[in-house]
Formats: C-alpha cells, sequence, structure tokens
C-alpha cells in the first residue's frame, strides 16, 4: 500500500495569479523562459499525473522537447488550456546510480506560438524503509505521560510524521528522519489545558511515511484517572520539609499557614496532627521513626513523640535553625540560617544544655546536614558557598568535634545510601562515602557512578535496596525545585534507567472555578517494599502559588 503523503498528490504551480501579460513577454524577449519552481518527487511514485501552471493564459498545443532519462511521458504531445499544462510521466529507477540521494534534472516545453519553456525536476531515492512503532496502542491510564520508539528496520531513509494529533496531546518529537537501524524516542505529554475534567478520551493518530508497510493508525485512549488520580491527598498548610521512616512507614511533614506537623502512616493510611505555635522550618526523624526534633523559623525547637502526637519538650536556643539532625545519643545537631561563617550547634535533648562549636570556618549560613544511618557521624553542605564542599562531621562523643573531614567539591543537596556508603548529590554524581579522618581534601571523594537524570540537578532523591532502585526528580538549578512532573527510576548497581512517572496536575477551586494546574514532586518516598511511590508535590514553581499535596503512585 503506497504513501499517501509521498505517492499520491497532485502538484499546481501557482506561479502568479495574473494572466498574460506583453511585459512577461518582453521580460523575457527570448524563445526560451525558465520557470521558478521545482516538481518534488520521489522513487516511491510510479505513475504521475501533475499539472503545470505557466503564467500565460493560452490554449495551445505542446510537445516535450527534452526530458531526464529517468523519466518515460505517457504522451509526448499535449494540450495547454488556460495556461494549465497537464503532464503523465512514470520514473524509470533502473536509472539511478545507486545511494540514498535526490537527483535534479529539466524538464523543456515546446509550446505553440509561445516558445520553449522550462523548469526543474527534482526525484529522492528514500531506498525501501520499513516502520517499526513499539506500541500498538497508546492508553493514558495513571499517567500524564507516555513513551514509545519509532524505527526504521530496512534499508533505506524513513521519512515520518504523527498527524490527526487531538489537541489533548502533544509529540515531542513529531516527525523525523532515520536511517536503517536507527529508532527515535517519542513523549507524548497530555495537554491539561484542553483537557475535560472527570470523563475518559478516546481518538487515533496515525503515523504517516514512506515506508514500504504503509502508514499506521494508533488508537489513544485517556482515562480520568490519569487526569486526576483517586490517591491524592491534600496538606492543609504550605509545607516547609518532611522525612519518611522506612521501618515504622511514617511520614512526618512540616507546615505554615497553618503551622503545624502532620504524621501520616503509609501502612494504616491514618494521620494525625501537631498545631505548633511557629512556623517551622526543618524536621528531623528518629532512625527507629518514634520520635522526631522540629527546628522553627525563631531560634527554637522541639522535640516530638512521634507515636503519642505530642510535644515531649521545648528549647531556647541562640540561633534560627536552618537544617536539624537527630543523633541516637540524646543529641541533635543544628545549623544557623544566617550570618555567613556560623558556628556549630549540639543540643543534648535531656539536660537541654547547648554547645556552640569553637572552629568558625566550617559551618556557613543554609549548610544542610543529615545523619549516616546507624552511624555516629554527620554528612553537610553549604548551599551558600561555591563549592558547598563535602563536610563529614565527627559526634561520636555527643558535640561534634570541631575537627571534621572536609572534600572541596560541589554537591548541593545531598543523600545518603541506607548502607550508609554511598553520597548521591545534586551533580548526579554517586561517591563513595569516605570515612571520618578529621583531613583537608583538595579533591573530590571516590566517584562511585553518574546518574544520568533528565536535567542536570537532582532536586528530590529517594534510595529503595528492597528494589535495587533509586527514584529522582531534578531541574536545571539547584535552587528550582518546581521545574519537572518527570520522576525517574534507576537501577542502583547499573545506573540504567528503568521507568519514568509523571506526577498529576490538580485542579484548584478560586473565587468559584476550577483551574488545571500542573505540578512537580518536591519529596519523593518509596515504602519498604518498593511498591508504592509517594510524591509530596505542589503546583510547579512557576504559577508562583502554593496548593501541596500527596499523590500514590504504583510501582
Amino acid at each position: 500500500m503506497r504513501k499517501s503523503l509521498y505517492l499520491l498528490f497532485t502538484v499546481l504551480f501557482g506561479l502568479t495569479a495574473t494572466s498574460c501579460s506583453d511585459a512577461f513577454l518582453d521580460k523575457n524577449n527570448q524563445d526560451l523562459y525558465t520557470l521558478a519552481d521545482t516538481l518534488y518527487l520521489n522513487n516511491y511514485q510510479v505513475s504521475i499525473e501533475t499539472t503545470v501552471q505557466i503564467p500565460v493564459t493560452t490554449n495551445s498545443d505542446f510537445s516535450i522537447f527534452m526530458q531526464p532519462k529517468w523519466l518515460s511521458f505517457d504522451s509526448m504531445h499535449g494540450k495547454i488550456t488556460g495556461g494549465s499544462v497537464p503532464l503523465s510521466f512514470s520514473i524509470e529507477n533502473g536509472f539511478f546510480s545507486g545511494g540514498y540521494q535526490t537527483y535534479y534534472g529539466t524538464i523543456i516545453l515546446d509550446v505553440d506560438n509561445l516558445g520553449l519553456v522550462s523548469f526543474t525536476v527534482a526525484c529522492a531515492d528514500y531506498g525501501s524503509p520499513s516502520i517499526n512503532c513499539s506500541i500498538s496502542t497508546l492508553n493514558f491510564i495513571s499517567s500524564g505521560t507516555q513513551m514509545f520508539t519509532i524505527g526504521n528496520t530496512s534499508e533505506g531513509i524513513l521519512k515520518w510524521k504523527i498527524t490527526g494529533m487531538p489537541d489533548w496531546i502533544i509529540f515531542s518529537p513529531a516527525s523525523g528522519s532515520l536511517n536503517n537501524g536507527y529508532s527515535s524516542s517519542v513523549v507524548a505529554t497530555l495537554n491539561y489545558t484542553n483537557i475535560p475534567s472527570g470523563q475518559d478520551l478516546s481518538g487515533t493518530i496515525q503515523i504517516q511515511s514512506n515506508s514500504v508497510t504503509g502508514n499506521i493508525t494508533i488508537p489513544v485512549y485517556i482515562s480520568a484517572k490519569a487526569i486526576i488520580p483517586s490517591e491524592v491527598r491534600q496538606i492543609n498548610g504550605i509545607v516547609t520539609d518532611a522525612e519518611y521512616n522506612h521501618e515504622s512507614g511514617t511520614m512526618a511533614i512540616c507546615t505554615k499557614s497553618p503551622n503545624s506537623l502532620i504524621v501520616f502512616n503509609t501502612y494504616t493510611k491514618e494521620s494525625g496532627t501537631i498545631s505548633l505555635s511557629k512556623s517551622p522550618n526543618c524536621v528531623c526523624l528518629s532512625e527507629d521513626g518514634h520520635k522526631a526534633v522540629i527546628g522553627y523559623s525563631e531560634p527554637s525547637i522541639s522535640y516530638i513523640d512521634v507515636d503519642n502526637l505530642e510535644i515531649t519538650r521545648d528549647y531556647i536556643i541562640d540561633c534560627v535553625p536552618y537544617d536539624i539532625a537527630l543523633g541516637n545519643n540524646g543529641w541533635c545537631y543544628i545549623t544557623p540560617t544566617v550570618n555567613q561563617w556560623v558556628y556549630f550547634r549540639n543540643l543534648n535533648l535531656n539536660s537541654g544544655e547547648l554547645i556552640v562549636g569553637k572552629n568558625g570556618f566550617t559551618v556557613y549560613e543554609r549548610t544542610i546536614i543529615r545523619k549516616i544511618p546507624h552511624k555516629p557521624y554527620l554528612v553537610g553542605s553549604r548551599l551558600g558557598l561555591s563549592p558547598t564542599g563535602i563536610l563529614i562531621f565527627d559526634v561520636t562523643r555527643g558535640p561534634s568535634s570541631d575537627t571534621i573531614a572536609y572534600y572541596h567539591e560541589s554537591i548541593f543537596y545531598f543523600w545518603i545510601s541506607e548502607e550508609g556508603t554511598r553520597l548521591y548529590t545534586g551533580n548526579r554524581n554517586v561517591y563513595t562515602l569516605p570515612e571520618y579522618d578529621g583531613e583537608y581534601h583538595s579533591f573530590s571523594p571516590p566517584v562511585y557512578g553518574q546518574i544520568e537524570s533528565e536535567f542536570t540537578n537532582i532536586t528530590a532523591l529517594e534510595e529503595c535496596p528492597a528494589i535495587n532502585s533509586i527514584f529522582v526528580t531534578s531541574s536545571y538549578f539547584y535552587f528550582q525545585l518546581g521545574y519537572s512532573s518527570l520522576i525517574e527510576q534507576f537501577n542502583t548497581s547499573s545506573f540504567n534507567k528503568i521507568k519514568t512517572f509523571n506526577v498529576s496536575p490538580v485542579f484548584v477551586t478560586e473565587n468559584g472555578n476550577k483551574t488545571l494546574y500542573e505540578t512537580s514532586a518536591r519529596f519523593i518516598f518509596v515504602n519498604k517494599e518498593g511498591s508504592i511511590l509517594y510524591a509530596l508535590k505542589n503546583l510547579k514553581e512557576r504559577y508562583n502559588k502554593d496548593f501541596w499535596t500527596i499523590e500514590e503512585i504504583g510501582i
């Protein structure tokens, strides 16, 4: 079956809308007139019937004066009516020398009472490509993005184009050219602007090409669940920080407006809330998930009994906490929000004693810290400096030692593997986490591998040893937290990409009107078994609005 896109068409030269005039003849003032347009053909066309329009309203006989050797005319003579020249011919492919190229030639018509009229003809030889598509249907069941491949499986150059697209799907790319053995990945994304809420949608697309096997028609189906999944929970407030404990399945979410700590048990699906008197900045869960500490937007800390949803004790300190880490030794550790070079803070949760470090050249304002699982050490990164550095703190004696191990490398955000041997970083590098040695290193730790995420900076990451996977979301800049709806899954051994997910948009009611907004994951959590991904998400940053939700995605 031939392709209508390439084979069955009529070419009409629209050279001018005016009839014959003396100016045309005077301008040429010769027996040979050259038309500016080109007649384009390809090797898949066998019999061609077309019309050439000359800028002379004439009714005359004509004959073929000259043609390329690879064209054979059904008749060498014809009749021009109103300047329209009918041509009927076939392509003699045997004259082509081989190779995929475009052949050019000239057709000259001998027109009675006018003279010779010439124009260029071009024939492209694409070989005999054969299209292969990885899907036969395109179904959006639980995600707003799907990916498939188009390939060329035989000799020749495949020219393809997606047509008949509903206005609620965007394809990228929508056309292309492929040599034998090559393929192209196509991403189909729902255009939420044109999607009505609460209903299923269906349609078809066609992949037109010059394949010897013909065009491909693909049914498209969108479930209403792909637009707004039912497994979405709205969060009351603006999220400032969140943590997840895999053993207990506890998610701790701090919010402002209202100020609260939300505790959500992902196993029982039950949640509780502790009202807070101050706006929280940061939260850290204990390794067993039963305790937590909260740092506020003023110089104070709270110690939380997670199981009983109550504040055990409040502490007044001497700085506004930017980040906080909870040890297994009755201590918590604080980094200040402001004042550039600052001192590390150590808080004894039993006595309330605050010990301020003595080394003023280790910690900078806006330093993030995390405890290495099951070890008496912390890792830090100074977001306010370049390079951010890799800082390793020794807390074996309770308060942190003033001597740190330091590596001169920018990592921005970071996450520590569950076994405490790898450092996943915002710059996509995965380092072997070095032992604490208290020394300054002008280089980076050994690189274990690299995560080839969609964008250059990872802004959220979660590791799941049960399925040997990590999950990431990324953006162009480390501070650009709400850029993409994409979550990518990678193998933790090879770092090969396994799968992609897209968080769904949400409807927000404003002044009585429902508006659909795209979202992005700001925190990613996966249950211990590796069966459910929890995306703690907000509206994309470009909207400059807050509407936080938790979406559950089956893995």
